[in-house]
């Protein structure tokens, strides 16, 4: 997704009035493209890690290779954490969710990612380092406003997805929300008043399912660059004409009524798992078959057909596991609408490029049958 090797600071964010142009312009090419309307960003003071390597993908800090081994080799290791951030009275939550969320902005090991609904504060994060780092640290490397969009949300208040959270970091026995499936499982949760910092940020936050990284959709997300050289002059302009800086981290909203009661519109009150995966491979699956479409260079449409096919291939593989692992009857029927909806697609891909993939990948067999 990044080129980071092709700004051109002369076509890319100089100040916040061009960076607020280009947020419209992502929002409205997001909008046209998925018909979702729930939009929040994140903002990163570097672009490259400090070893040059380009950050492709946002990534929850609990899937970063330090954290993820200690994910796999320590079953309990997420609950762990929460529990001893409870006992050591770090959080004054009781919800597991709700104590993950202030674990997130104390720096544990989360898989919940940090967004926010202020696109200014965004750039904020774009331009400026960590708190307890010189503010001119990074001012040398690019920084970068991610954008993105869902049709609706949750909040830490949502009943099914503080049982869905519960459930991911539980580790029961054949626990299916934490199989190669269940990490296409993204859900956007609203920002809610649980500490000053989440309350000065207009925090909300990404929850990944799953036990492994799985990126969200290329096609739910834009980058905009904040080039090296416009950082200082970024900074200034969002302190001084906005108010935004090191030292409003902690301001009190004057009225939330307006805002809550639009935000309220688009909170969604029973989140099911695995329509949620649902609706994420079939999203994944038409865009990239709309794309596909569109390429004319067909050694570019190669690639990205094999990388389509590989996908599906994957999640026919783990729609089979699945099928012999749970016994909830709920589950069963979505994962059964799942295998529809990919055998459906399968022949519409056939049909437009000769047979490429076996429609026979997903076993009739259902849970159960002999």
């Amino acid at each position: 997704m990044s080129n980071i090797d092709k700004v051109n600071q002369e076509n890319v964010v100089k100040n916040v009035s061009t960076y607020l142009q280009e947020i419209e312009n992502k929002i409205d090419e997001l909008k046209r493209i998925t018909g979702e309307t729930v939009v929040c960003f994140r903002g990163e003071n570097r672009t490259t890690s400090e070893s040059g390597e380009v950050f492709k993908h946002s990534i929850p800090n609990i899937f970063r290779p330090d954290k993820f081994e200690m994910l796999n080799k320590f079953k309990w290791f997420e609950k762990g954490i929460l529990d001893e951030i409870s006992s050591n009275n770090l959080s004054g939550s009781k919800a597991y969710l709700e104590i993950a969320m202030d674990a997130q902005h104390g720096g544990f090991p989360s898989r919940l990612l940090d967004v926010t609904f202020n696109s200014l504060i965004a750039l904020f994060f774009a331009t400026t380092p960590h708190y307890n780092t010189a503010i001119e640290k990074n001012d040398d490397t690019h920084g970068r406003v991610l954008v993105y969009v869902f049709d609706k949300m949750a909040t830490s208040k949502t009943k099914t997805v503080i049982e869905i959270y519960e459930d991911l970091i539980s580790e029961k026995k054949d626990n299916i929300r934490l199989s190669r499936l269940g990490s296409h499982f993204h859900f956007l949760i609203d920002f809610v008043d649980l500490n000053s910092r989440i309350r000065a940020q207009q925090g909300g936050f990404l929850l990944f399912g799953g036990n492994q990284f799985m990126p969200i959709s290329e096609n739910r997300v834009r980058e905009i660059i904040i080039p090296s050289g416009a950082k200082k002059s970024i900074r200034k302009e969002l302190d001084t004409y906005f108010g935004i800086n090191m030292g409003m981290i902690y301001p009190e909203p004057y009225n939330k009524v307006d805002y809550i009661t639009k935000k309220s519109i688009v909170v969604e009150n029973d989140v099911n798992y695995f329509s949620v995966v649902k609706k994420g491979i079939e999203y994944h699956i038409n865009r990239s078959l709309d794309y596909i479409e569109y390429l004319s260079d067909e050694k570019e449409r190669k690639v990205k057909l094999d990388k389509l096919i590989a996908y599906i291939y994957d999640v026919c593989y783990s729609l089979t596991y699945l099928k012999e692992k749970t016994n909830s009857e709920t589950d069963i029927k979505t994962i059964e609408e799942i295998e529809k909806m990919v055998k459906d697609k399968i022949k519409e891909l056939n049909s437009s490029d000769k047979k490429i993939i076996n429609e026979d990948i997903i076993p009739e067999k259902t849970n159960g049958e002999e």
